[in-house]
């Protein structure tokens, strides 16, 4: 009786094992298949956040950043950049392929230019623009999407990067976010490359020259061949966040937070009492 007692427990453990080993096959199936799904999501639709959050996000940004501005101890470039939103872009990964990467929507007030700033490979470049060269952008993408809906984009055409045609930008870059010593003003290509049969509107920058290594020849001598790749859904996020309104609104506040700083604390208003030396006159 003991024996057969057993025997069940142990047919009993087996099968419940086997049960749990069922369940872990499906969840990690169900996460396969999850995991796809946003990435196929991310592609056409990058995530947002809700207003709320974003309020709140910006809001704590703009305290902080007005703290590094007057910060005489700043390190790197806190003290000339205004960061204000987050967005995504594609790069081209270190092992082929293209990879999604996280873009920071940057404003560089004395120079009134606004972008993106991400990790390419294992530097971290920003790509600004102008007010005209932004429009020019914004035009640029307006014709790949009728091109997009029109079924006219060519999959066999090599020029396709550059069939939009040139914008001006400038690119400063370095090893971390926080420190972008190099730069550079040059061109930009604008069109659309495909990618696993799905098309990509595209900005193509090839190598310019460093400015930096006018002055530091142990920095690179020239920038990374550049090349973003934008879904609809994040090109249209990225005219947004850098339309005319925003940019000039974080432009006001970074010189709004140095007219601020006026401090007259080491000062002592003059008295209205008249003096004995004015009175003897």
């Amino acid at each position: 009786m003991l024996k057969l007692t057993k025997t069940v427990f142990i047919a009993s453990s087996l099968l419940f094992t086997i049960a749990l080993s069922g369940c872990e096959s499906t969840k990690n199936a169900a996460e396969a298949v999850k995991a796809d799904s946003y990435a196929d999501e991310v592609s056409e639709k990058p995530e947002t956040a809700s207003p709320s959050a974003s309020k709140e996000t910006k809001k704590s940004k703009k305290t902080t950043d007005k703290k590094r501005k007057h910060n005489v101890f700043v390190f790197g470039n806190l003290d000339k950049y205004v960061l204000t939103d987050q967005a995504s872009v594609f790069t081209r990964g270190a092992l082929g392929g293209i990879k999604q990467q996280k873009s920071t929507i940057t404003v560089y007030p004395e120079k009134e230019v606004a972008g993106f700033g991400s990790p390419y490979l294992t530097v971290y470049y920003v790509l600004f623009m102008d007010q005209s060269a932004r429009q020019a952008f914004k035009e640029k993408f307006e014709q790949y999407e009728k091109d997009f809906q029109a079924k006219r984009l060519n999959r066999n055409n090599s020029n396709s990067f550059k069939i939009y045609g040139k914008i001006p930008v400038r690119i400063d870059w370095g090893s971390v976010k926080a420190s972008t010593p190099n730069w550079s003003y040059t061109n930009a290509n604008v069109g659309y490359d495909f990618h696993e049969r799905s098309p990509y509107f595209t900005i193509t920058i090839f190598p310019a020259d460093n400015e930096h290594f006018k002055t530091n020849d142990a920095v690179d001598r020239q920038s990374l061949n550049l090349k973003y790749y934008f879904t609809k859904a994040q090109a249209s996020q990225l005219i947004d966040l850098l339309s005319d309104d925003k940019v000039q609104a974080a432009i006001d506040e970074y010189y709004g937070n140095f007219a601020q700083q006026d401090d007259y604390d080491e000062y002592t208003e003059a008295s209205d009492e008249t003096t004995e030396a004015e009175k003897s006159e």
